[in-house]
């Protein structure tokens, strides 16, 4: 198979050395004065020339993600849809986990270990004890460690993991996509920044990324919830169900790292005491991990409400954690947006929204971003969203969720298996290097031909965009 190469630069140049010369017939630039010249021996055409035999060779677009965009646009308008994206703008190779010398990794897998030890469903007085050990320590930066990807976070890689029953490295698992990106269609662009296989909810967010980078495998699997185990037994938890009796869990909105937040708190506290408390005979607060030692969780403890939390953000039982207390409640209260929304409509539970009025305080590092990002969000909120208020009711269209958040889709063992070995075959085929990661898609394909490995030439395909291979 013989490539054009679009674009002469250093990514043209390096795509070649992957390729290999016998390789690659043609590069092409739009700069006039380039056509005619050669790159290692190879001639540079014209975009016009491009047109006439596009059909016979398959075109590689080398240069910054900015250009890629615009040549792309120019491709497209001239019906050439044979073309791969080479990334080569990610200096992140070999992909492998950066080794832990930060002060902020130190913590976290010190964190890590101490969280084996302590259940914050039970007793959330030890882990708000150990929040604030490790707020002091961190001394306010964000806790994010240097050799983590989004897989790692909420325990959802884990819990896939799990399920599927395999014993495997994060760094060739796909990346598992966070629920809030899915939830908020203004987050797009963040989910749009993942340039290897990635897991999402649901088939809308899976159309939108294929069709910006068609090569990049992305699989739907619908709410990681439905994956996870409760870290609690039946048995322990029909006790517990028992013992509430009929049960609301509350979930607020929350603070993270370097932004804090602030809303009515006096509105919240009368509502559940003088209105859920009335109906019911358990009111559960779950509060997430930054906001565990504030003073509005005390208040809340303090008028008989039971705070629990499912644990850290980096936490791989915090998925697990959260389905055992889902699992409690008959139903779910929510003030402001939160993944866990989906995760509660996949478990069937009766959903309770209050539309609140917050604010975030940022640190001036991230003020002027935050701020942005937020006034994007509050207009996307309700826009092509299939969660909708109909006065101080939360409604959706089940097929616009079953589209957006996967409801529909639940994947075999055998199919996540599946998943795991065609991303193991990618990351072989381009050597670990994310930035050839394009190339290591299209050996695989052909790999897959070649040896009449249907099941896996079936995944990888289905996971595709259209165009993303062109034999």
């Amino acid at each position: 198979m013989q490539y054009i190469i679009f674009g002469t630069g250093m990514a043209g140049k390096e795509l070649l050395s992957h390729l290999k010369k016998e390789n690659v017939v043609y590069f092409c630039d739009n700069d006039k004065n380039k056509v005619g010249r050669r790159v290692e021996d190879i001639e540079i055409i014209s975009f016009e020339r491009l047109k006439e035999i596009s059909e016979i060779y398959p075109i590689y677009i080398a240069m910054s993600s900015f250009a890629q965009a615009q040549v792309r646009e120019q491709l497209e308008q001239a019906g050439i849809t044979n073309y791969i994206l080479y990334e080569n703008d990610k200096k992140r190779e070999p992909k492998i986990r950066r080794k832990v010398d930060s002060e902020i990794d130190k913590l976290i897998l010190e964190m890590k270990k101490r969280m084996k030890t302590i259940d914050p469903i039970i007793n959330f007085a030890e882990f708000k004890y150990l929040v604030k050990e490790c707020k002091m320590r961190s001394e306010g930066k964000a806790l994010y460690s240097t050799g983590q990807s989004d897989t790692e976070l909420y325990g959802y890689g884990k819990a896939l993991m799990d399920y599927a029953e395999l014993q495997c490295d994060y760094d060739k698992f796909p990346i598992v996509s966070h629920g809030v990106d899915v939830i908020y269609p203004g987050a797009l662009p963040r989910l749009l920044n993942f340039s290897t296989a990635t897991i999402v909810f649901g088939n809308h967010y899976k159309k939108l990324h294929n069709s910006a980078r068609p090569y990049v495998p992305i699989f739907s699997v619908g709410p990681y919830i439905k994956y996870a185990l409760p870290n609690y037994s039946t048995e322990k938890l029909n006790e517990m169900k028992s013992r509430n009796g009929k049960t609301a869990v509350v979930f607020l909105s929350h603070s993270i790292e370097e932004v804090n937040i602030n809303y009515d708190e006096s509105v919240i506290l009368r509502q559940l005491v003088d209105g859920y408390a009335k109906q019911y005979d358990t009111i559960i607060a779950c509060i997430y991990w930054h906001d565990i030692d504030n003073e509005f969780c005390e208040t809340l403890y303090r008028n008989g409400i039971q705070i629990v939390s499912a644990g850290f953000r980096w936490d791989e039982q915090f998925v697990n954690r959260l389905k055992s207390i889902l699992t409690l409640a008959d139903a779910v209260v929510f003030y402001g947006f939160t993944t866990a929304i989906i995760f509660a409509i996949a478990m069937k539970k009766k959903i309770i929204y209050h539309d609140i009025n917050v604010k975030y305080d940022a640190e001036p590092s991230c003020k002027i971003f935050f701020e942005t990002f937020e006034k994007k969000r509050e207009k996307n909120r309700w826009k092509n969203n299939p969660l909708y208020l109909e006065g101080d009711t939360l409604k959706w269209n089940d097929n616009c969720l079953n589209e957006y958040y996967g409801l529909n889709i639940f994947k075999s063992k055998k199919e996540i298996n599946l998943i795991y070995r065609v991303c193991c075959d990618i990351w072989e085929n381009c050597e670990m290097i994310e930035r050839s990661y394009p190339i290591g898609v299209y050996r695989t394909y052909l790999n897959y031909q070649k040896k009449y490995e249907y099941d896996k030439l079936t995944v990888l395909s289905r996971a595709m965009g259209q165009g993303a291979i062109i034999i």
